[in-house]
């Protein structure tokens, strides 16, 4: 699909998107102006018939125990789903074959995930954006990216001593011309 005009082109460059959530990931491809999806992982949830959940024991009109709530393993879930994204990268040709790499993927899971893919596709990542944005449109992954591109550090999100820094640094960038 091609890009629109006011978004990133990544022209002369290969870039991969995941967007990945709890049970979904979506792999892009972006490049000369066109983007297309390469790889959709889905893991389904696993049903057991022995799922244990809350009990109660009673009898002669008392409660005699009760038992737990069920749990679902949710580490679990999100393991297999790491192992068949960096599946997917291995059989893509790996992070060699790309300039870049943009993730999108809950914070949660942002280390679990950063675990398991491999260190040449981790030294390739250029922004990680918080949320889920599975099933969304590609065009809004590339907005995504192009705000974070453009985004400027907010000088109140830091202490007096790293502003003073920052101050000083952007006197010196006016003071020398370009």
């Amino acid at each position: 699909m091609k890009i629109k005009s006011q978004l990133p082109q990544f022209t002369g460059e290969r870039v991969l998107i995941i967007a990945v959530s709890k049970q979904n990931a979506q792999v892009y491809e972006a490049k000369d102006g066109f983007i297309e999806k390469l790889k959709d992982i889905e893991i389904e949830s696993p049903y057991y018939t022995d799922r244990e959940g809350f009990f109660m024991k009673s009898g002669s009109g008392k409660q005699l125990g009760s038992g737990s709530v069920y749990e679902s393993d949710k580490h679990q879930l999100w393991k297999q789903l790491v192992k068949e994204l960096s599946v997917c990268l291995k059989t893509l040709g790996g992070a060699g074959e790309f300039d870049g790499v943009y993730m999108f993927m809950p914070m949660a899971m942002k280390n679990v995930i950063l675990a398991g893919i491999s260190d040449e596709c981790r030294r390739k990542i250029r922004q990680i954006r918080a949320g889920i944005f599975i099933g969304k449109h590609p065009f809004e992954y590339l907005e995504k990216i192009m705000k974070g591109r453009t985004r400027k550090l907010d000088p109140r999100r830091y202490r007096s001593e790293v502003r003073k820094l920052m101050d000083k640094e952007n006197a010196l960038k006016e003071a020398v011309p370009s």
